[in-house]
């Protein structure tokens, strides 16, 4: 129902007003636009004629406007381009509505107040009345009427009371759509509606920055008690597509009010509506889920497409994802089997403001019952025998398989029957003497349930057992003492660690004592690891003997190694180094560098003639390290090479030969 809103004019109080015998009389008063000054009685003349304002306070500040009165409907549409352009967009101005406004000037001799519902601004075209939309709030303002520059009236006062900025927002209510023009409307407070003259309508592309004025139908109704604006683009039938709004009010002083919210139309032809062509689910046997199909015409006009989900068809929906509208398929991963589920698909089309809900379909997941991870695994030894151990996975079992490996792997093979489930059996187990096992190797076992839907479950824990049998473990070999210092020594042996089948768990290092039980007393607190094949020895003393035994992960032991010490001749491989000679007046000096070994307690100097006569010169203490050549001749070559040894006798290796010419 479209209403007729009829706005009064807001009479302040007049201060003065003056009438003379065939003259008008003024008043004032607020109308659509402002400050309206008017006048009852005879009309002014049409030529001289004005009305001057002035400002109190402020003499010289003056304003006149110049009366001229329109005879045709020509004259007063000439007159209606000059009023302010916001009138003229808020007032259509047609040779009709100047007719009336003639004829009521011919019928009477007096001016009436006019229904502000008849346009206002008429009153202005004709010279009837001034529209002043230049007050200043609080403003005191005089008004008279000039004839020829002398006033005929005494004027009348206005003090200036403006209305208060906007404070409200018109809400977005709804919009008709696919139609070949889009109307929507918005909410006008029931409180706000005498400060809404009309409003303005404005439209562009979807979420585009600028708006632009668009032609269309203004207008208000009243839908279920809201009073509503109502726009219709009349425009939008010349392309079809998605189009924003928003309007602006326009207050009885001609003000413009804030932007609306906005609101969505589309002129889109009924035959490029989304359409669900089709929409179903089927639950998948490999895996608990369900994989939803579908298919979509004309998908280019939606937005989203959202998947929602329920445990019963009547029942409450979560939204599980959103999908692409080019998309056509979806898996959805599901707790329970042998379950059913609903699905409906929420569609957001561009051209709606409500999505499109699509009719609630069932899938039925067909994933057999899933097997449990066996639990508690473990391996008991019983000397060459191993029993695997483990309890019930859960009450969807129907049996089991062990599974074995050597070494630490993953078992891949199964080496026992099936095993069924028996009805109030906790704990089951089962014993590996199916191949023969060697005391060599540790053997991996895992356990893996069957369900009643004949679906094997992962692989348990992996527990590692070694038969219960002593295991061979070679003594280490190749032992070595190396001086690394005046008072320290390595001792090294081959690593046999590469060897897997021994299993090395590391070695310890012994010294020969009389007194222990089988003459050797362990020197490592602590075992070296199996990687480990050397250990630093301080302060040891020619008299000691050391031995290393090897150990594997079971506990077993190697016999101890071939024993050394610092008697064993191959220590004594290298002798004095670095020999050096020079020719002196008196001889040939030999020089050489002292061995670091602290044992030592002298030198042994050699010397080769040419004809190849091996002979000890000199037999030198071990401080010594240079001696004199007396016995030689010029002209002559000699070789020199020297030894050291020890107290007891043992001799080191030849040093380097020296070669020198006298």
């Amino acid at each position: 129902m479209v209403i007729n809103k009829t706005f009064f004019f807001m009479f302040i109080t007049m201060l003065t007003s003056g009438s003379v015998a065939g003259q008008a009389v003024l008043e004032a008063g607020y109308g659509q636009f402002g400050a309206m000054i008017y006048w009852q009685g005879d009309l002014p003349p049409a030529d001289g004629a004005e009305i001057v304002r002035t400002t109190e306070g402020s003499p010289d500040d003056e304003m006149r406007w110049h009366i001229v009165t329109a005879g045709t409907p020509e004259e007063f549409l000439s007159n209606a381009e000059n009023v302010p352009p916001v009138f003229r967009d808020v007032l259509p101005f047609t040779e009709e509505s100047a007719g009336y406004f003639l004829e009521k000037l011919v019928e009477e001799s007096t001016v009436e107040m006019i229904p502000m519902s008849h346009m206002p601004n008429v009153l202005y075209a004709l010279g009837l009345a001034v529209w002043d939309t230049t007050v200043v709030q609080g403003e005191t303002y005089r008004y008279r009427i000039m004839v020829n520059g002398a006033p005929v009236d005494d004027g009348v006062t206005l003090v200036t009371t403006l209305r208060e900025e906007y404070d409200w927002v018109p809400g977005f209510y709804s919009t008709t759509h696919n139609q070949p023009v889009i109307r929507s409307r918005w909410r006008i407070p029931g409180e706000k509606i005498d400060e809404v003259y009309t409003f303005l309508g404005y439209r562009t592309a979807p979420f585009a920055p600028d708006y632009e004025r668009v032609d269309g139908t203004r207008g208000f109704m009243v839908v279920e008690d809201n009073l509503l604006a109502v726009f219709t683009d009349t425009t939008a039938m010349e392309k079809p597509g998605v189009y924003h709004y928003v309007i602006r009010p326009v207050s009885r002083f001609g003000a413009l009010g804030p932007v609306s919210e906005y609101a969505q139309g589309a002129n889109f032809p009924t035959h490029t509506e989304p359409l669900l062509v089709y929409f179903k689910a089927e639950g998948t046997k490999e895996k608990p889920e369900i994989h939803l199909e579908w298919r979509v015409q004309n998908p280019w006009r939606l937005r989203t497409m959202a998947l929602y989900r329920g445990r019963t068809y009547d029942g409450d929906y979560e939204l599980i994802g959103y999908v692409s509208p080019h998309d056509s398929t979806y898996t959805d991963y599901v707790d329970d089997v042998m379950e059913s589920y609903f699905y409906y698909m929420e569609m957001e089309d561009i051209a709606r403001p409500d999505p499109l809900i699509s009719a609630r379909i069932p899938g039925l997941t067909e994933y057999a019952w899933p097997a449990e991870v066996p639990d508690s695994v473990e391996a008991i030894v019983d000397g060459a025998e191993i029993t695997v151990r483990w309890k019930r996975a859960g009450f969807q079992d129907r049996g089991y398989y062990v599974l074995r490996t050597e070494g630490y792997g993953e078992p891949e093979t199964i080496v026992s029957e099936f095993i069924p489930v028996t009805d109030g059996q906790d704990y089951y187990e089962w014993r590996d003497t199916t191949a023969a096992l060697s005391p060599r190797y540790t053997y991996g076992y895992g356990v893996v349930s069957e369900s009643i839907g004949y679906v094997k479950s992962e692989l348990s824990e992996v527990v590692h057992a070694r038969p219960d049998v002593p295991l061979f473990v070679p003594a280490p070999a190749d032992l070595q003492l190396t001086r690394t210092g005046d008072t320290t020594f390595l001792l090294r042996w081959a690593d046999h660690s590469q060897d897997e089948t021994i299993h090395h768990a590391g070695y310890h290092v012994f010294r020969k004592d009389v007194a222990a039980e089988d003459g050797y007393r362990r020197l490592t607190t602590e075992m070296l690891l199996f990687d480990t094949n050397w250990l630093e020895l301080p302060d040891i003393t020619p008299q000691d003997t050391f031995v290393v035994k090897a150990y594997n992960t079971f506990g077993d032991e190697s016999a101890f190694s071939r024993p050394v010490s610092l008697h064993d001749p191959f220590f004594y491989r290298f002798g004095p180094q670095y020999l050096m000679g020079q020719n002196e007046d008196d001889g040939i000096h030999v020089r050489w560098n002292r061995p670091l070994r602290s044992n030592i307690t002298g030198y042994i100097l050699y010397r080769i003639d040419e004809g190849e006569e091996m002979k000890q010169i000199a037999t030198l203490d071990v401080t010594e390290t240079s001696y004199l050549d007396t016995e030689v001749r010029r002209g002559e070559t000699y070789y020199y090479f020297i030894t050291a040894h020890e107290s007891t006798g043992l001799s080191s290796q030849a040093s380097e030969v020296l070669n020198i010419t006298r």
